[in-house]
């Protein structure tokens, strides 16, 4: 089609110059003509040929604002296509703007943001009017100081770029890390503003945590194994010797057989303890792959609380079950589950030592299982609620600290996700989410 087009415009050209040249040689010729006398040309004769000159001319003219127009009709026409051309680039441009899915803001030079995309939105919560005409400190929190922005700025005026991580805030206050990268936008030579790319780095952080998590108890896991075995040997030494000794005072009488009765028993009691100890560590450093087997996760709620039934009556705990009745079946390893499960459901009679209502709930999601379990306790302090998953800490006064260091390392080996959500004096809930099928490696 290009090909043809330009042939076309070739032709056309080419006629008009050859016209042109058969023009300028008939006035050429006619020039000579007068200037010079020819005896044998009668009047008639050069009668007419002042009439084809006059015709020649009046059509020469016409051809020439012909040609006038025409050049004119081009120039608009191949403005129009420019326009057209620039067009597609804007849209493509404005496409790939909008539907990027890295957060955009385009700001002037004094850091006032004009312009922002769906995915800026969806970051930070702001919509474009929100936005418009706000400075960037919109997005600041309490971790950037003011050095740290004149240091940012410094780079940007010096270098003409700034990229790093930073920690931003969105519309409802929570604190986002984020990679950003800020250049600067020119308009020929003239700088008019800076564009800035917000990569969400939640996600990275949050494998960054799991593998250094990983590490540590894999380090903490050896450790623990050595030293569980080491204690095991002499416990079950003194266990056996508590046990004989308790059956040589059996038939003693007198105080002296009731106090050494009684002094033995707290002995077997602290031995047991001390066993129990061993076995937790010993679980955290062999824990067993899951088996991946069908599980209506409602089933397993149902037993765990019909076995904990007792144990909350005394407690003066309600336990309030709100199951999805069309949940789905999961792929996980039930007794894991179950034991992860437990964890849970025991911290929380724990936290409401006066009573009170341990409520479950499971909900479908879209790709698998969501289990709430929310207790009306005394809740926990923000500095607590970071450690919960730190081996061996604990704010019991004979716990481990071993129990939510597995329930999560159980969770993740199902590929799924816990989340604590919790505030003194006001309670806590857990929000465990399991996918249909574990992708785990």
């Amino acid at each position: 089609m290009v090909k043809q087009k330009f042939n076309a415009r070739f032709l056309w050209w080419h006629a008009v110059i050859l016209w042109m040249i058969v023009v300028v040689v008939f006035f050429a010729g006619w020039d000579f003509v007068e200037t010079h006398s020819f005896p044998d040309l009668d009047r008639e004769t050069m009668r007419i040929a002042h009439l084809i000159r006059d015709a020649l001319g009046a059509v020469v003219t016409s051809v020439l604002a012909l040609l006038a127009v025409s050049l004119q009709f081009r120039r608009q026409a191949l403005m129009a296509e420019e326009k057209r051309a620039l067009n597609v680039k804007l849209r493509l441009f404005y496409s790939a703007f909008e539907n990027s899915s890295d957060a955009i803001l385009i700001t002037d030079l004094t850091g006032r943001m004009g312009q922002t995309n769906r995915a800026f939105t969806d970051l930070f919560g702001y919509t474009q009017e929100e936005a418009l005409g706000k400075g960037t400190n919109l997005l600041r929190s309490a971790h950037s100081s003011d050095e740290f922005y004149q240091k940012m700025w410094a780079s940007i005026q010096t270098r003409g770029e700034w990229k790093g991580e930073i920690v931003n805030r969105d519309k409802w206050g929570e604190e986002i890390p984020i990679w950003l990268t800020i250049t600067p936008i020119y308009e020929g030579e003239r700088k008019i503003g800076y564009m800035g790319i917000e990569i969400d780095l939640r996600e990275k952080k949050q494998l960054e945590e799991r593998l250094l998590r990983a590490e540590k108890l894999a380090a903490i896991g050896q450790m623990s194994a050595q030293v569980a075995h080491e204690i095991r040997n002499p416990l079950s030494s003194v266990s056996l010797n508590t046990e004989l000794l308790v059956d040589e005072i059996t038939h003693v009488k007198g105080e002296e057989a009731v106090e050494a009765k009684r002094l033995l028993n707290s002995i077997s009691s602290e031995v047991d303890r001390l066993s129990a100890i061993c076995d937790e560590y010993l679980r955290l450093s062999s824990l067993p792959k899951p088996v991946f087997d069908t599980v209506q996760v409602n089933d397993v709620l149902r037993q765990l609380s019909s076995f904990l039934a007792a144990g909350a009556d005394r407690m003066r705990i309600e336990v309030r079950m709100e199951l999805d009745p069309a949940l789905q079946n999961i792929c996980a390893d039930s007794r894991q589950l179950e034991q992860a499960f437990l964890n849970l459901m025991k911290n929380a009679f724990e936290a409401m030592p006066e009573g009170g209502l341990l409520s479950i709930e499971t909900h479908s999601r879209a790709s698998g299982v969501e289990i709430l379990f929310s207790d009306t306790g005394r809740g926990m302090v923000e500095g607590i609620r970071k450690k919960l998953y730190d081996p061996f800490f604990t704010t019991k006064d004979k716990g481990t600290g071993l129990g939510m260091t597995i329930t999560l390392q159980i969770i993740e080996q199902h590929g799924g996700k816990i989340e604590c959500l919790s505030a003194y004096g006001r309670g806590t809930t857990f929000s465990v989410y399991l996918p249909l099928t574990p992708e785990v490696s």
